[in-house]
């Protein structure tokens, strides 16, 4: 198990669960509320009161093993059974995609506004690869965003993440047990915050039955890598694996296209207030 992809909620001294739901909680707690609304949790404390949460970010070193010898084996590893890898239209998956080639499936998503999909098709036909797409609509994200505020058990504040939930039922319409993707990139070589991402996007996966396989994750590269916040390490790696345009270009935003990202936080939390009130 990946901790940092899992949210874990607790009562006192009990046992630890990954649904807040089996806990039962009857009200919000204001400060775990308000916390997650000015997008800085805190630490073990949970959006409702009484239930406590414990969440393990990815800590990176550098025991001096080559990152990409240790990258490509934890790639090899992932790939076993029906699995396909998602590809967007950036470095991290782009360079998973060069150690995988031709040997798995290529998913990616095709969300309104975004304007990627050329860009991840280029980087398909570099490699040979055949790329799935999965188009989605507006609608289609509103649609599931009272599941994904569910299995977040917080209010967001941004469309986007909504995006892994789709693409994760989709996977597992068609077939596929597990997914690769380069979720954790940022966190492990970047130093970004993971706290109200990555644990949501392991939740949205588990709920789909999807296994999420997040080779930056991996205990081996994260122990490896060195972070800094242009990625320097990464984009190294990636040097004579991906064409340099991809690699040296800026960290686009992914906020969803268009939102307000007050407006979306009062919408779910009017949701998570919802759900609360639905608990047996």
């Amino acid at each position: 198990m990946i901790s940092s992809l899992h949210l874990l909620y607790g009562r006192g001294d009990g046992p630890p669960t990954d649904s807040w739901r089996e806990l039962r909680p009857e009200r919000l707690d204001p400060v775990g509320v308000q916390a997650y609304l000015d997008e800085f949790p805190v630490p073990r404390r949970s959006c409702f009161e009484g239930v406590w949460t414990a969440w393990e970010p990815p800590r990176p070193g550098h025991d001096g093993r080559p990152p990409a010898d240790l990258l490509a084996r934890a790639v090899d590893s992932a790939a076993a059974g029906r699995v396909a890898l998602a590809l967007s239209g950036g470095l991290d998956s782009a360079l998973l995609l060069s150690f995988l080639e031709r040997r798995l499936p290529v998913y990616t998503l095709d969300i309104p506004g975004y304007e990627e999909l050329d860009r991840t098709a280029r980087i398909a036909r570099r490699f040979g690869v055949r790329l799935e797409v999965v188009r989605v609509t507006h609608a289609d994200f509103e649609d599931a965003l009272p599941d994904a505020v569910l299995h977040a058990g917080a209010p967001l504040y941004n469309f986007h993440i909504v995006s892994k939930l789709l693409f994760a039922r989709a996977l597992r319409r068609e077939g596929f047990e597990a997914a690769i993707t380069g979720d954790g990139a940022d966190q492990v070589f970047a130093g970004a915050r993971g706290d109200l991402y990555l644990p949501f996007v392991g939740a949205f996966f588990r709920s789909a039955g999807v296994e999420i396989r997040a080779p930056y994750l991996d205990d081996d590269v994260v122990a490896a890598a060195e972070t800094d916040p242009a990625k320097s390490a990464l984009r190294a790696l990636a040097r004579g694996r991906l064409p340099d345009a991809l690699i040296d270009a800026p960290k686009r935003p992914t906020l969803y296209p268009g939102q307000d990202k007050e407006a979306v936080k009062r919408l779910t939390l009017s949701i998570l207030r919802s759900l609360l009130e639905e608990v047996p």
